[in-house]
């Protein structure tokens, strides 16, 4: 039940995205096919086996993909986490934030400014070939947004 509420809540707030036209398009970031490999939500983490919120998306990409801005903005932050290995964090001028984890190359320095659709960063996060990978069992783009403040699910930002 719990998922079926989730999941009409998300699909309600794409309606209004949409309405006031602020839906944007995945193909913003990173080019298509998007196969999400892990949900925005509570899940069963791949490699610890534990039950923990996943506060984000992750997105089947193999390493080298180009990650592009998805609208004008300033590259706020860039560091290696535990976790989320190779880590950037964008604030785009529309007031919707990206972090994007398991980066394999960092395109931007911190403080750059982009314009929409450059290209700022590649996919990462396979294991066997990059140290700084984060937690990872494979390449992939982790996206998590934060949109005027408030950590949401990307799918309510972004569409497929």
């Amino acid at each position: 039940v719990k998922k079926i509420e989730k999941s009409l809540h998300i699909k309600k707030t794409c309606k209004e995205n949409r309405k006031n036209h602020t839906y944007k398009k995945l193909t913003q970031i990173t080019q298509a096919p998007h196969r999400i490999v892990s949900p925005y939500g509570d899940r069963v983490h791949p490699i610890t086996k534990v039950k923990t919120f996943h506060n984000g998306i992750d997105i089947a990409k193999p390493t080298g993909t180009a990650i592009t801005a998805h609208a004008d903005g300033v590259v706020s932050q860039i560091y290696v986490h535990a976790t989320g290995g190779l880590t950037m964090i964008y604030d785009g001028n529309d007031k919707i934030q990206l972090r994007m984890c398991h980066l394999h190359t960092v395109l931007k320095k911190q403080g750059d400014k982009v314009k929409a659709g450059e290209v700022i960063a590649t996919v990462g996060g396979d294991p066997k070939d990059q140290p700084n990978a984060g937690r990872s069992t494979g390449a992939h783009l982790h996206l998590g947004i934060i949109n005027k403040g408030v950590r949401v699910h990307p799918l309510t930002v972004f569409s497929l």
